[in-house]
């Protein structure tokens, strides 16, 4: 930031090979990029860490897909010397590259990829992450489930390939819990299925749902929710990971399917909806300590000149994101750009190795960087205290947010102990409600159905209960019902002779104009025919001539 191009041009440059999501199921890599350039520009610049070297970051898109991103790292390793791999936010393409990256010897941390599988250090010993492992959410939803009584969980899931994974670990931790956890079949339902899965939630009276899956996906089992006539005040649950103001967009292959289900209804419908993730931030006590990394900056400083490059760009007018930030995850590229000017400080200045012995290094080069920053590395970063310890995972305090008002709040924190801590000031609420039940309490007035707002509510006049779907049905066409609350079919009554009910819901029977007859039960009056007249209005026959 402070480097004429003259002073920048001279500096020695260490290569970081990072394909990153940038399109695809989850696009978080937008987020880690504006971030990571940030940060490695301030750290070029102060010349502290790396003093003589400047940090060069090569940006590709993995398209959050395993089918992409390995075979693209692959290509772009052989093309050239790269000293560091800092990639990938999807689980299944940080899978695939973590047990390549040992082979070709190049270090590896990832700026996302929370799938607990990837906690594997056996499996994955030489890979790092800077986000949160999600297995941790189901700490979460225990804690929850204990504070309001909940009997009962059932999980939705959408891609298999990612979110069997985790919804195989929230049953396991249930197991042996009094709180029932059942995960849905079919899994990552088509919308036919989708519907037929949340009717038989809404004949159950299920309140309580995990739902695991993309932002699409999401907005699809909440438009369900809609379309079956669940009431709103359903209690969701999920990972936080997912792009703020996902909830309020309008998606164009939901409104394909449903064109009621815009960004607004699906606010309303998911308002209260919770998120479980890693708090990506340090303690409101620790927001104005010193970053080890950059001279002159506090985590709430960097936060903020972030949040304006992700309206403006970075550099200025490029990297624009494609929408709302991915705001859990802010930190983590620059965290992990951090990361690296530290273990290249170490490996060239306090291990007197060369640059070039980093680009293709032996066996003992490489294990001696993973080593140092997967057991001895420690700073204080934007996200917090940074450090492994030996471990895939960096400890990290859990945030719970909620929808509120169509806004993200941050109501609740999980500390390292796992003792659930409320935010002062905040409550959990859905609607009006702050003691949500896992099901809903079946309606017990006679006609009675529960209606969008959660509220008991009769069946209007026109209609009918219909115990089999806990619905209202409209009385059908030349039939009435002048009652509210009115139960089965037998509440609809034809209309007499002399009348009719020409549309589905009809409180009333209307009369038949002079001219005009009908019989019991007809949707129109008949003109009398030719020979017969009728001077009366209301009548069931004509008169000869």
């Amino acid at each position: 930031l402070t480097l004429t191009q003259a002073e920048y041009d001279g500096l020695t440059p260490v290569p970081i090979l990072s394909p990153v999501p940038l399109s695809g199921g989850w696009i978080g890599g937008h987020t880690m990029r504006i971030a990571a350039e940030l940060a490695m520009d301030i750290i070029n610049s102060q010349q502290k860490i790396l003093p003589g070297y400047r940090l060069n970051t090569t940006w590709f898109d993995d398209e959050c897909n395993p089918d992409v991103g390995p075979p693209l790292m692959l290509r772009e390793w052989n093309r050239g010397d790269w000293a560091a791999l800092g990639a990938n936010g999807c689980s299944a393409v940080c899978r695939a590259t973590a047990l390549l990256t040992p082979s070709i010897r190049i270090p590896h941390i990832s700026y996302g990829c929370a799938a607990g599988f990837l906690a594997d250090s056996v499996a994955y010993p030489n890979f790092a992450r800077m986000m949160t492992d999600e297995s941790s959410m189901a700490d979460v939803f225990q804690s929850l489930g204990r504070t309001y009584s909940w009997t009962r969980m059932v999980i939705i899931t959408g891609s298999a390939a990612r979110f069997d994974g985790p919804a195989k670990a929230v049953q396991d931790f249930f197991a042996n819990d009094p709180i029932e956890v059942e995960w849905l079949v079919p899994r990552n339902p088509a919308w036919d299925e989708l519907i037929d899965l949340m009717t038989r939630n809404k004949l159950l009276y299920q309140r309580v749902f995990i739902v695991l899956g993309y932002e699409p996906f999401y907005r699809r089992v909440v438009c369900a929710s809609y379309k079956v006539g669940m009431p709103q005040g359903s209690v969701w649950l999920s990972v936080g990971w997912h792009k703020n103001g996902w909830w309020t967009e309008d998606d164009a292959g939901v409104l394909a399917i449903e064109p009621a289900c815009n960004g607004e209804l699906i606010t309303e419908y998911y308002n209260g909806g919770i998120g479980a993730a890693g708090l990506g931030a340090p303690l409101e006590s620790d927001q104005d300590k010193p970053l080890d990394c950059m001279e002159g900056y506090t985590p709430r400083t960097f936060r903020a000149l972030l949040e304006q490059h992700f309206v403006d760009g970075y550099p200025l007018g490029r990297n624009v994101l494609p929408g709302a930030p991915y705001t859990g995850i802010m930190a983590y590229g620059a965290d992990g750009i951090c990361m690296w000017a530290f273990t290249f400080r170490y490996m060239i200045f306090n291990q007197s190795h060369s640059l070039s012995e980093l680009f293709r290094p032996t066996e003992a080069v490489y294990n001696k960087t993973v080593e140092y920053h997967k057991r001895t590395l420690s700073f204080f970063g934007v996200s917090g205290d940074v450090g492994w310890r030996g471990a895939n995972n960096l400890p990290g305090i859990l945030a719970v947010n909620q929808i509120q008002g169509g806004q993200r709040k941050l109501v609740k924190m999980i500390d390292l102990q796992g003792q659930m801590h409320d935010i002062p000031g905040e409550i959990m609420k859905w609607g009006n409600d702050t003691n949500p039940q896992s099901s809903w309490a079946p309606c017990v007035g006679q006609g009675e159905y529960r209606a969008a707002d959660g509220s008991c509510q009769k069946c209007r006049r026109g209609s009918y209960y219909y115990s089999l779907t806990d619905e209202c049905l409209d009385c059908d066409i030349g039939k009435y019902n002048p009652m509210e609350g009115g139960v089965g079919p037998t509440s609809c009554s034809e209309c007499a002779g002399g009348k009719y009910s020409n549309t589905a819901g009809s409180s009333e029977c209307f009369l038949c104009a002079a001219g005009n007859y009908s019989t019991n039960g007809q949707p129109t009056c008949q003109a009398c025919p030719e020979g017969q007249y009728q001077p009366a209005a209301g009548s069931r026959n004509c008169l000869e001539c």
